[in-house]
């Protein structure tokens, strides 16, 4: 349980949208709550942010979070799952780009 107030009731209007079913609600309030986060309270907030953008199929966003905690997070085992996270969400995005063909491979030269 955190000390800080504002943390506390962020992550129980979280709780609640996410009874809900509301993922808008939880990152909104997610978000909220990390602002107000210090410490490894704020890495695994952080972390539940990516996890929440990438089970929403929000793959730039979650890389974002990610990579966060990779960055920042005073655990190295939290980091090295977070950044093999964060390459995993970029793999995903990459997967999801429409292929692009090469224009050279269409041309006739003569």
């Amino acid at each position: 349980e955190s000390r800080d107030h504002r943390v506390r009731e962020a992550i129980v209007r979280a709780q609640q949208a996410d009874r809900q079913k509301d993922i808008l609600g939880v990152i909104t309030n997610l978000l909220q709550a990390e602002r107000h986060a210090t410490g490894r309270e704020r890495d695994v907030i952080r972390l539940q942010l990516a996890q929440r953008y990438r089970d929403s199929q929000r793959f730039e966003q979650a890389a974002v979070w990610f990579q966060k905690v990779a960055d920042e997070a005073d655990q190295p085992a939290l980091r090295k799952r977070a950044r093999g996270k964060a390459d995993a969400v970029r793999g995903e995005i990459e997967r999801q780009r429409p292929r692009q063909e090469n224009p050279q491979k269409n041309k006739d030269y003569k």
